[in-house]
């Protein structure tokens, strides 16, 4: 979104626990400001001077405290617009873990009575390249989502209608789903990865109690717990709805998995 931005010659600044680190990526001329969503005197500092705010808060167990003090503090700061980063059939009932707590946080954000916009995306694509290791190392990527069909959408897709909505008029008070150009398997991608990279890449289904036991070592378990939800909703065909609405409101097809599986080829070997 910041490179969406920066084309445009909008001016704002990104709001972040640590500046310096956003900078080192993102590149020195990029305007930033110290935000931590546990901080209420800093997140009132970052609201101060804006007039619209994308928010995007880090995963978060059931009432997530830190998108809804960043929702209060840029109403008393008089914050005209949000566009809020949510989650694809987060207001599907009963719908899946992740989606719950993400409704939860639209919910508040409609009843504060500000002018906002929501945004669902489906699973990133991007959350392939936490595979990646496993990829390197044994030439396999493992889920406990079956053969599940999931509309996987690339971030910076996501990013380019975030950008869209944020610069011109006539989306608020909207919610709208965000997906990838078609649905997609796990075996699928697989293959998208092994032809990217020249090098035979096997997916392999496992159950959710190998799932558990294998993220349970790295993650808190409201995440792994989480996660597995989210992979039986996978399966339930829960997230493999296709839609245009990247295309509508950008102007542009967004990347299928193939295209992205070449860019990012070198995260795998």
């Amino acid at each position: 979104m910041v490179a969406e931005l920066v084309a445009r010659g909008s001016r704002f600044e990104v709001g972040a626990r640590n500046p310096e680190k956003v900078r080192e990526v993102l590149g020195p001329d990029i305007a930033t400001v110290p935000l931590d969503f546990d901080d209420p005197a800093s997140l009132k500092r970052a609201m101060q001077s804006a007039k619209k705010v994308y928010l995007l808060t880090p995963g978060a167990p059931p009432d997530d405290p830190q998108a809804k003090a960043a929702i209060d503090a840029a109403r008393e700061a008089g914050v005209e617009y949000i566009v809020r980063q949510s989650a694809l059939r987060a207001d599907a009932s009963p719908g899946y873990a992740i989606g719950r707590i993400h409704r939860e946080v639209e919910l508040y954000l409609l009843a504060s009575g500000m002018t906002a916009t929501i945004l669902r995306p489906n699973h990133f694509m991007e959350n392939l390249l936490g595979m990646a290791g496993t990829v390197k190392a044994e030439g396999k990527l493992y889920s406990s989502s079956g053969e599940a069909r999931m509309s996987m959408i690339a971030a910076k897709d996501i990013g380019a209608v975030a950008a869209h909505v944020l610069t011109n008029e006539g989306f608020e008070n909207q919610s709208y789903d965000l997906t990838g150009p078609e649905a997609v398997t796990y075996a699928e991608i697989a293959e998208a990865i092994s032809k990217a990279t020249a090098r035979k890449v096997q997916y392999l289904s496992i159950t959710d109690e190998q799932a558990r036991e294998a993220m349970g070592k790295q993650m808190p378990e409201w995440v792994v717990e989480a996660l597995v939800d989210l992979a039986a909703y996978d399966r339930s065909g829960g997230m493999s709805k296709v839609n245009r609405n990247v295309e509508i409101i950008t102007g542009k097809v967004p990347q299928d998995v193939r295209a992205w599986a070449l860019e990012h080829a070198a995260a795998f070997v």
